[in-house]
């Protein structure tokens, strides 16, 4: 999705609540000055003031159409609590996409946010960081393009703390566990 400058954070306040402690956004009543007539400004308020903004996508992201553009949630929250623009990246600290609570979310680098990740959909071991490789296991690392073997173990747990080890060193906060959830 491309991302798009959001409207400022005053009219963002118009047109939502937030509650930083559940995450939740819900669309307020808004005013007439932000529709055309007053017969769409009373349809949408009838409509969608006082219910949850937004759904969920493939991705399992909240996206919320406002003046005919979408936009991700959390992007929207990010504004909303620091009246600044969002940064490229924002990281949801545990992983899940639907957490919006404020506490979860965190500007990060596409580097830190892809640290955050858990192993990839085809990972053969289910373990990150692991692969089977000629009857043992070999754990690898790779960070700023960079690969580094970790070495090759006789069991897939020695070579996940291996794994689990380095990931700690080089990734720091932005490091969450190896396995599958």
């Amino acid at each position: 999705m491309k991302r798009r400058a959001l409207p400022s954070a005053e009219y963002l306040r118009e047109c939502f609540s937030y509650d930083p402690g559940t995450g939740a956004l819900v669309w307020k009543n808004r005013p007439l000055a932000h529709f055309r007539s007053k017969w769409a400004w009373r349809v949408w308020n009838i409509r969608y003031a006082n219910k949850p903004a937004g759904h969920i996508n493939n991705e399992g992201y909240y996206h919320i159409r406002l003046n005919n553009t979408l936009y991700q949630a959390h992007r929207i929250i990010f504004k909303l609590i620091t009246n600044e623009e969002p940064p490229a990246v924002i990281d949801h600290q545990d992983g899940n996409t639907g957490n919006n609570r404020w506490a979860n979310l965190r500007a990060a680098s596409p580097s830190q946010s892809i640290f955050n990740r858990g192993p990839q959909w085809n990972s053969s071991s289910g373990i990150r960081g692991v692969r089977r490789f000629r009857k043992r296991w070999q754990a690898q690392i790779t960070a700023h393009g960079v690969t580094r073997h970790l070495g090759t173990f006789d069991t897939s747990e020695e070579a996940a703390a291996a794994y689990e080890k380095a990931a700690r060193e080089v990734h720091g906060e932005f490091y969450r566990g190896g396995e599958r959830q």
